[in-house]
């Protein structure tokens, strides 16, 4: 048993030998794609959901058991696909926030364009940059427990 996760009152128990699903390894090539498109390409839905695609004992507070099914393992990658888009969007607002109040250089004071506030919501490589880091907190997560 390589994990473990507590999920409400649910602990969840990885049965799987691979730490990182060979499937869920294939996926990782994740194109340019913008925070404001939600990641619609499903990139990320497809590592997530193959980083999750494996059979789990599912045990209780009370100390009963059951094995997961394909519903509560698609729950579970959409669940982590939802909380890893909401760390992205509180990635680039903090990102917007320091470079909205960023102070030039008194050398590029002449050049100095101020910043869109949607630069890193709309900017394609910085999405995919975002998609590596939620995949980073899911195999950390996946390898801590």
């Amino acid at each position: 048993m390589s994990e473990a996760k507590i999920v409400s009152q649910w602990m969840v128990i990885s049965i799987s030998r691979d730490i990182i699903p060979d499937k869920a390894i294939s996926a990782l090539n994740f194109s340019d794609e913008s925070l404001d498109s939600v990641f619609a390409n499903g990139d990320l839905s497809t590592f997530l959901s193959e980083l999750y695609n494996e059979t789990n004992l599912l045990l209780t507070e009370s100390g009963e058991t059951s094995v997961s099914g394909e519903d509560f393992r698609r729950y579970l990658a959409e669940r982590r696909f939802e909380e890893g888009l909401l760390k992205s969007c509180d990635f680039a607002e903090q990102f917007t926030k320091y470079a909205v109040e960023a102070i030039p250089a008194n050398a590029l004071v002449k050049t100095y364009k101020p910043i869109n506030p949607e630069y890193f919501f709309s900017n394609p490589v910085f999405g995919r940059t975002l998609k590596y880091l939620v995949v980073w907190d899911n195999l950390c997560s996946s390898a801590a427990d």
